[in-house]
């Protein structure tokens, strides 16, 4: 059997990914799992250089490992490896953990109301108010969320909502937008050109 070490360098974003298979390289995206959700978010757009190909899976693994530790490519940002290349494949979830926490310290993943997502400090999202935090990868960026019990909305209702949500509702449209409208509003929106009924 034949073992490919190689490099795969995202074309978008410049992240490397070191990587070793007794599959094609080429058609083989990669297994480390901070990789694969960036594969799954950016795209797979990548290029494969092929660094060496053995016969002996230790000196692939041997020579992956003097890699790994050469360009420090656990620590860096610029490579995806959670984990020295010993082609072992352990990718635990503590080593995602501390690589997502470490890319994103101080810094908090959010979006504004035109949906566009980037990253900011934590101090510029606090004076923002425009920007809404989000989850990446299923840990919470946002500092100081209110979840459960701690939220001071936790099992109490909402009298507003009751009372909207009771009201009778109709389905709207001008050709272009369909809204659920409630019925009390809809006068208004008669007057500016909707119709009743959906597209």
């Amino acid at each position: 059997m034949v073992y490919s070490l190689y490099v795969k360098e995202h074309n978008k974003t410049g992240l490397k990914y070191l990587g070793q298979t007794s599959q094609d390289p080429y058609k083989y995206k990669g297994s480390g799992k901070y990789w694969k959700e960036h594969i799954r978010v950016h795209g797979n757009d990548v290029t494969t250089f092929i660094l060496g190909t053995f016969e002996d899976k230790k000196h692939v693994a041997q020579l992956g490992e003097y890699i790994s530790k050469t360009y420090n490519i656990v620590e860096s940002n610029e490579w995806a490896n959670l984990m020295v290349e010993k082609g072992d494949g352990i990718d635990s979830q503590t080593a995602y953990k501390l690589k997502v926490g470490k890319r994103n310290k101080g810094y908090v993943c959010c979006r504004n109301k035109n949906g566009n997502t980037f990253r900011v400090s934590q101090q510029e999202f606090s004076s923002r108010p425009d920007l809404i935090g989000m989850n990446i990868g299923g840990y919470k960026l946002q500092p100081g969320a209110n979840k459960g019990c701690k939220n001071p909305m936790y099992r109490k209702q909402r009298s507003d909502l009751i009372i909207r949500n009771s009201q009778p509702k109709a389905w709207i449209t001008n050709g272009s937008i369909t809204k659920l409208i409630n019925k009390p509003e809809l006068d208004k929106y008669l007057q500016d050109g909707f119709v009743r009924g959906r597209l």
